[in-house]
C-alpha cells in the first residue's frame, strides 16, 4: 500500500517521471506504477498511497479512482540547474521563444526561468495552436521539443526534459511518511539540484517555514478570495476563499497560469503593463464575480501580481449586516406560511395567492381587519422571495411622530436638525435595501409623507435630511391597513397616485369569523404553544366557533391566555369571557386585565424572593422579542456575567420553567429558547413598578 501510483497522458512521459522519482526514492523499497489516463478508466480504483498526476487536465478524473486514504500529489516540474548555464551567453535585454506543447507549458517555463533569477529577457510563448510569432526574434529556449522550434530561429537552446521540483517531491516524502528524507546528505543534494534561486531549498527544509505560514494564515482569515501570481501569471498561493469561488472552473490551481483558470486575463503581457489597481466583472458558474489585480513591485519592476474575487451578492448581503449593525436593531422576517394555521378554503386560496406574489417585485397592498395576521403574511412573502437573505423592516405609520416619520424614513446627516443624531442615522429605506420594506397602516401616513414616498418608489433614489447626496436603492414595498384606501382617496385623505403606486398587487385577509373551521384549531395551537393540556366542552366549543371575533386572531390568543390561567382542564362554557349575549367586549376587555392583573400579584406574592432575577430574565426576553429571536438559558447567563449579574443556571432554570406555567413566557425543548408573551411584559412592568417604588 505504501506505494506511489504515477498517472501521466501517455506511458512514454510516465516512464520519464518515474525515472527521476527513482533516484530519490529507489532505496526505501518503494513500487512506482505506471497508469496512463485511459487506463485508470478501466479501474475500479487507485489502490496506491501516493497518486502522483503528472498532468493538471486529468486531475478531475484521477479524483474519482482514489481512494480516502490516498493523497493526490499534483506535479510541479523544474529545470536542472545545470542545463541553464547554457543561457548565460544570451545578451541582456534579448528577445528570446519560449517552444513547448502548449501554453501552459510555456509559462511553467517562463515562470521557472524568472525563479532561477533570468529575468532579463523577453520571453514570448510559443506552442502548437499559436504558431504565429514575430520572426524579428532569432533566439530559442526549449525543454526537448526540438522539432517544434520554427525554422527562422537561428539559435535553438535546448535545456533538457524537465524535473520533478524540489517542492513536489518532498510532499510525496510526507505523504509515504518517510522519516528524515530530507536529512539524507545525498537527497539533500538533489533537490538543491532541482530547486530555484528564489524559492530556496533552506526554505523547502522548514527552516524559513514560519514566514510563509504566516503568509498563508493571513490568507486564510481574509474575506477575500486572494491570489497571488508570479509576473507571467503562474498563481503561486491562494487562499480557500478563491479556490470555493473557482471551483467550477478548475478543483486544484495552484501552478496554473491565472489566464488558464480566469481566461478573461487572456493577454499577460497587457498585465505586466498594469501599473496600478484594475477591476471587472465577471461571470462565474451564474455569480458575478468583482476581480481586482495589483501588480506587485520591487525597485520599479513587476514581480508579481495580488487578484481579489469578490461575490457581488456576498458584497450586498455585507452591507445588509453592516447597516443593520449600524442601525443597532434586527430586521428579521421570522414568520413563513408554515406559520399560518388553518385548513379552510378560504385561507388556503389566500396563501396560495400570497405565494405566487412573492415572486414579484411589484408592490402589495394587503387589506385585513385588526389582528388578521398582516405583518406575518408580510413577512411570509419576504421569506419565499428572492429578497430572503436581505432585511425585513416594518415600520407602523401611525406609531412614529408626523414629525420624525420623514426622518425615520429617509435618514439624516449629523446635525440635519436640533436633537439629531450624532453621526447621522440611517433610513428605514436603506435599511431595506435589497430586502422589504412593510409599511403598516399606512393609510395613518400624512399627506406630505406620502408625496415624498410616491417620489421615492418611482424613482427609487432618497435624500437625507441634511445631505445633498442621492442613495439608490432597491426596496421591494409591502403596505398593509385595515381601512378603506378607495374611500380615502375619493375624500382627499390618501393620494390616488400613491394608491395605485401601492395596490397593484391587492391581497385581502379573511377575518376570523369567516373561517369558522379554523377556530379551534387556531386555538388547541394556541395552547399548545403556550404548554398547556385542555380541552373544551362541546357546548363551549360551539360558542367559541359562533362568535364573532372583532379582535380577529388577536383576540383569540387573548382569551385562550385568560383560559389558561384559570388552571382547568375542561373549559366549560361558563368559562368563557362572552358567555352573556350581551357581551360587551370593552367590559371584557377590562375585565381580563382586572384578572391578569391579579394573576400576576398571586405570582409576585409566591415567587418574591427572586423577584430580582425574575425582573433580569424578563428583561432580556423583552429585548430577544424585540430583536425577533429566542435565547435559552445558558445566553441569559452570558448576558448577565457581562452585566456583572450572577446566577446559578439551576436559578434560571427553575425561574424559566415557573414563568412558563404561569404563562408569561413560552418555553420550548432543547435549544429553541423562550419568548416572553404579552402578559409577561405586563409582569415585567409590575415588578420594576413595584422595585421602584419599594427603593
Amino acid at each position: 500500500m505504501n506505494d506511489i501510483a504515477i498517472v501521466a497522458v501517455t506511458r512514454k512521459y510516465g516512464e520519464i517521471i518515474k525515472n527521476d522519482l527513482l533516484k530519490y526514492f529507489k532505496e526505501f523499497d518503494i513500487d512506482i506504477n505506471i497508469y496512463t489516463a485511459d487506463e485508470i478508466n478501466k479501474l475500479d480504483m487507485l489502490h496506491e498511497k501516493c497518486i502522483f498526476v503528472v498532468n493538471i487536465d486529468i486531475f478531475e478524473k484521477v479524483k474519482l479512482k482514489t481512494k480516502e486514504n490516498s493523497e493526490i500529489v499534483i506535479n510541479r516540474l523544474t529545470i536542472k540547474k545545470e542545463n541553464l548555464n547554457k543561457i548565460a551567453d544570451i545578451p541582456k535585454k534579448s528577445r528570446i521563444l519560449v517552444v513547448n506543447i502548449n501554453f501552459r507549458n510555456c509559462m511553467e517555463v517562463i515562470s521557472t526561468l524568472y525563479s532561477f533569477g533570468y529575468k532579463d529577457y523577453e520571453y514570448i510563448p510559443y506552442y502548437k495552436t499559436y504558431e504565429d510569432y514575430d520572426h524579428d526574434i532569432k533566439i530559442a529556449i526549449t525543454t526537448n521539443e526540438m522539432e517544434m522550434v520554427p525554422k527562422g530561429i537561428e539559435k535553438t537552446i535546448n535545456i533538457g526534459e524537465r524535473v520533478c521540483n524540489a517542492t513536489c517531491i518532498l510532499e510525496i516524502a510526507n505523504v509515504l511518511k518517510i522519516k528524515d528524507f530530507s536529512q539524507k546528505h545525498h537527497i539533500k543534494k538533489l533537490l538543491h539540484d532541482v530547486d530555484s534561486a528564489d524559492f530556496s531549498i533552506e526554505t523547502i527544509l522548514g527552516e524559513k517555514d514560519n514566514l510563509k505560514m504566516q503568509i498563508d494564515v493571513l490568507l486564510e482569515i481574509m474575506r477575500h478570495g486572494i491570489i497571488i501570481t508570479d509576473v507571467w501569471g503562474v498563481i503561486m498561493s491562494s487562499n480557500s476563499k478563491a479556490k470555493s469561488i473557482l471551483k467550477d472552473r478548475s478543483f486544484a490551481i495552484e501552478q496554473l497560469n491565472i489566464s488558464e483558470i480566469i481566461p478573461e486575463f487572456n493577454n499577460i503581457r497587457s498585465m505586466r503593463s498594469i501599473s496600478k489597481k484594475e477591476e471587472k466583472i465577471i461571470d462565474i458558474s451564474g455569480k458575478k464575480i468583482i476581480i481586482s489585480i495589483v501588480p506587485i513591485f520591487n525597485d520599479d519592476l513587476i514581480t508579481g501580481f495580488v487578484i481579489t474575487l469578490d461575490d457581488f451578492e456576498e458584497i450586498e448581503e455585507k452591507q445588509n449586516d453592516y447597516r443593520t449593525i449600524i442601525s443597532f436593531a434586527k430586521h428579521k422576517a421570522i414568520y413563513n406560511f408554515d406559520d399560518i394555521k388553518g385548513n379552510s378554503e378560504i385561507i388556503k386560496k389566500v396563501i396560495k395567492t400570497a405565494k405566487s406574489m412573492a415572486n414579484s417585485n411589484s408592490s402589495i397592498m394587503i387589506y385585513g381587519e385588526s389582528g388578521t395576521g398582516k405583518e406575518i403574511f408580510a413577512q411570509s412573502i419576504h421569506n419565499e422571495s428572492p429578497r430572503k437573505k436581505y432585511n425585513f423592516v416594518a415600520v407602523n405609520c401611525a406609531a412614529i411622530p408626523e414629525n420624525l416619520l420623514e426622518s425615520e424614513m429617509f435618514g439624516y446627516e449629523e446635525g440635519a436638525f436640533t436633537g439629531a443624531k450624532k453621526g447621522g442615522k440611517i433610513g428605514l429605506f436603506e435599511l431595506a435595501h435589497n430586502g422589504t420594506l412593510f409599511l403598516d397602516e399606512i393609510a395613518e401616513m400624512p399627506l406630505i409623507t406620502q408625496s415624498k414616498l410616491l417620489r421615492v418608489i418611482e424613482e427609487m433614489k432618497i435624500i437625507k435630511l441634511g445631505s445633498n447626496k442621492i442613495v439608490t436603492v432597491d426596496v421591494r414595498i409591502i403596505a398593509a391597513t385595515n381601512k378603506n384606501l378607495r374611500k380615502l382617496v375619493d375624500e382627499g385623505k390618501f393620494r390616488e397616485d400613491l394608491y395605485y403606486r401601492l395596490n397593484v398587487l391587492p391581497l385581502t385577509l379573511p377575518s376570523l369569523r369567516e373561517r369558522q373551521d379554523d377556530i379551534m384549531l387556531i386555538a388547541n395551537y394556541f395552547i399548545q404553544s403556550l404548554g398547556k393540556d385542555i380541552s373544551f366542552h362541546p357546548e363551549a366549543e360551539k360558542l367559541m366557533q359562533s362568535y364573532s371575533w372583532k379582535g380577529n386572531i388577536r383576540e383569540l390568543r387573548n382569551v385562550i391566555e385568560y383560559l389558561v390561567s384559570l388552571d382547568k382542564n375542561i373549559i366549560e362554557k361558563d368559562d368563557l369571557p362572552f358567555t352573556n349575549v350581551s357581551y360587551d367586549r370593552d367590559l371584557y376587555v377590562e375585565n381580563n386585565n382586572n384578572l391578569m392583573n391579579d394573576l400576576i400579584l398571586k405570582f409576585i406574592l409566591k415567587e418574591g424572593s427572586k423577584i430580582d432575577l425574575y425582573r433580569d430574565i424578563l428583561i432580556e426576553l423583552e429585548k430577544s422579542y424585540n430583536n425577533r429571536e429566542r435565547i435559552g438559558r445558558n445566553k441569559l447567563m452570558n448576558m448577565f456575567k457581562c452585566n456583572n449579574l450572577f446566577y446559578s443556571e439551576q436559578e434560571i432554570r427553575t425561574c424559566l420553567n415557573k414563568l412558563d406555567s404561569f404563562g408569561f413566557i413560552i418555553s420550548k425543548k432543547g435549544r429553541a429558547g423562550s419568548v416572553i408573551t404579552p402578559s409577561g411584559i405586563q409582569l415585567k412592568n409590575k415588578i420594576i413598578k413595584l422595585l421602584d417604588y419599594s427603593s
